[in-house]
């Protein structure tokens, strides 16, 4: 199943274009690396496919079947509300029957209403089917397991880092089909960094995610996409794959290179010899030497533009793999 399919999106601010044209997809399972310099926009295409911003230009098509949770760097929370409460609410259905049902029990010791009884039973029964009742445990368990124990305090007195850590637990308990993370690691302790990334590579979401931590990005990604010039490149495999490929595409920009200096020295060397002639066959040639002059310095980057049509097709169009043109 395709996640989403991102066609065609730009974004500027007023200190210039971010990316232009940029499309690429995610599958069912993926785990989507994004990496660039900083200020690359990266944070920015996170939002975009959040739906937390739009794009000047494209847009992005989701399966009607997905659920998504991002996880910003600066996420906020109401400063009265329960550590607990603030990560059980993301199962936010399962946790408004768990609220309603404590209520009505409260109402039930002076109020014997026949409706009360048959609201309290009803939601008793859906709250079973749920297993709401372990909502609790488990959002409990992840706290811990990030390195937070007191889970009655007020989200308000905490510091960000800690804040980080709650709405971290809340994404993984809500468990969408697309986790969008931001920057996951940003406060954690190493244990906690190293049980958080056994539990992403044992899950089933598909994942979007920005990290400097290279050790956990080498772990959790199995596509890398690298925002590089307000293009996208997409490199298979985790982070290690992703240098060992960037590697060999250097070494052959490199060489091709090295190969147009070499060819514009000769061509070179042909001119300085005094051809006084103008005829049409050595005007070319000079031409042709101010195109190579321009080549060595900044190579044309050629774009392929193939239209698939907006609408949503559920599979994967075209896999192309390790394609080379000389």
């Amino acid at each position: 199943m395709t996640i989403f399919a991102a066609n065609n999106l730009s974004k500027s601010f007023n200190h210039g274009m971010l990316f232009d044209g940029v499309s690429f997809g995610l599958d069912e399972g993926e785990r989507l690396g994004l990496i660039g310099k900083n200020g690359a926009g990266k944070t920015t295409l996170l939002k975009i496919i959040s739906g937390d911003d739009t794009p000047d230009t494209g847009e992005i098509i989701f399966n009607n079947e997905v659920t998504k949770e991002y996880l910003t760097q600066d996420p906020q929370f109401d400063r009265n509300e329960l550590i607990i409460d603030a990560v059980m609410k993301a199962k936010r259905n399962v946790f408004k029957m768990i609220e309603e049902y404590n209520q009505i029990s409260t109402k039930l010791q002076s109020n014997h209403s026949v409706a009360l009884f048959e609201r309290h039973k009803e939601l008793l029964d859906k709250i079973n089917i749920a297993d709401g009742w372990s909502l609790e445990r488990e959002s409990q368990t992840i706290l811990s397991k990030l390195g937070i124990y007191d889970h009655e305090q007020n989200v308000g007195t905490l510091s960000g880092g800690l804040k980080k850590r709650v709405a971290l637990a809340a994404a993984l308990l809500s468990n969408p089909t697309l986790l969008i993370m931001d920057e996951p690691t940003n406060h954690l302790d190493a244990d906690s960094v190293q049980w958080l990334q056994d539990r992403l590579q044992n899950s089933s979401n598909s994942i979007i995610f920005v990290t400097h931590d290279r050790y956990f990005l080498d772990a959790i990604s199995t596509k890398i996409i690298e925002l590089d010039q307000k293009r996208i490149f997409s490199f298979p495999g985790n982070y290690e794959n992703y240098l060992e490929q960037k590697e060999s595409i250097v070494d052959a920009q490199l060489s091709t290179i090295d190969h147009i200096k070499s060819r514009l020295k000769v061509e070179l060397a042909w001119l300085q010899k005094g051809a006084k002639a103008r005829r049409s066959k050595q005007k070319s040639r000079i031409d042709w030497i101010a195109e190579l002059e321009k080549e060595t310095f900044r190579p044309e980057e050629k774009k392929i533009k193939i239209e698939l049509g907006s609408k949503f097709l559920g599979s994967r169009i075209i896999d192309a793999h390790n394609i080379s043109k000389k």
